[in-house]
């Protein structure tokens, strides 16, 4: 479905803009960055499950 493509291509996008967040040695950036990312990942398999 060209919905799911759609919002899987933006959720794409959004690991794509943390990959960019600098944490500069800050262990709770990591950690939230790296919390998004896994829920990010976590809806795209739930979409690709769907589609």
């Amino acid at each position: 479905d060209r919905e799911y493509l759609h919002l899987d291509e933006k959720l794409t996008r959004c690991i794509l803009e943390l990959d960019k967040v600098q944490t500069e040695g800050m262990e709770d950036v990591r950690n939230a960055r790296k919390s998004a990312v896994q829920r990010i990942q976590s809806l795209i398999n739930l979409l690709e499950s769907k589609g």
